[in-house]
């Protein structure tokens, strides 16, 4: 979520909004490639929901992120309808492959770090919700 991080990877977001995916929840359970640690994944869940930012992106910018998410290897681009501001909108997100799929994994503290900088226009509940996600110490 964290805009910063965008840029590192050489997209500049057009635009910057906050979103709710409903019937879904939030898991760290796409290992790592590197380590014995964990990466942000989404899964069906009737009843949860998952709060997150929308970033206005073209398909060059996509194309960027392809690359820093592994897809289509580690991670497939799937689409979602999510809520903002009380419209649905189409979007895309990143959805971790079955096959890179462990459970009882934690994801590093610098990872939630950038999930908590982005998290500005999330709500409160779901801010410390991230913040009190128990992480593993490696850095990335």
């Amino acid at each position: 979520m964290s805009v910063s991080r965008m840029i590192k990877r050489g997209v500049t977001p057009l635009s910057r909004t906050s979103g709710i995916l409903n019937n879904y929840v939030l898991k760290f359970n796409k290992k790592s490639s590197k380590g014995d640690w964990s990466f942000a994944n989404i899964e069906e869940s009737e009843g949860d929901a998952v709060e997150g930012i929308i970033f206005g992106l073209n398909e060059s910018h996509l194309e960027k992120l392809d690359k820093f998410e592994g897809a289509p290897v580690h991670y497939r681009r799937e689409k979602i309808n999510v809520i903002s501001g009380g419209n649905k909108i189409e979007c895309i997100t990143y959805v971790a492959q079955n096959d890179y799929i462990v459970e009882g994994l934690k994801p590093t503290e610098d990872y939630i770090k950038f999930l908590i900088e982005g998290s500005s226009l999330l709500s409160p509940d779901y801010q410390k919700m991230l913040e009190s996600i128990i992480t593993k110490n490696p850095t990335l």
